[in-house]
């Protein structure tokens, strides 16, 4: 698995138009330029695109945040600090939104109830 972007936290605002599209992207100083590309191309979704969808399905404090190519599918991966305090991992497809995989020992009282913020 190759590591594209990595966003902190405090640079998820900066950073929510992070994406890319391909891996032959990886070169250079200007990944940051070609993922914000990416994503005003519609070739991916932006971060906060994503990040509204995993809102609406969890709750919790976004630790991390990681654009990744996963063997030609770009994925967003989040590690979300879930009540209770316990760390979950959580992986969207970048281009759908979609939720490919959810885990971690918090993962039930993360996931958002009807009522419940």
């Amino acid at each position: 698995m190759l590591k594209l972007i990595r966003i902190g936290s405090t640079g998820l605002v900066f950073l929510a138009l992070a994406a890319l599209s391909n891996p032959t992207l990886l070169s250079g100083d200007d990944d940051h330029d070609r993922a914000r590309e990416a994503v005003m191309s519609g070739r991916v979704l932006s971060l906060r695109a994503v990040l509204k969808v995993m809102e609406s399905e969890f709750v919790g404090q976004v630790l991390d945040v990681e654009l990744e190519d996963d063997d030609g599918e770009i994925v967003y991966e989040i590690e979300l600090l879930a009540p209770g305090g316990r760390k979950i991992d959580l992986v969207y497809d970048a281009q759908t939104g979609q939720l490919l995989s959810a885990s971690g020992p918090g993962l039930e009282r993360a996931r958002r109830v009807e009522g419940r913020r």
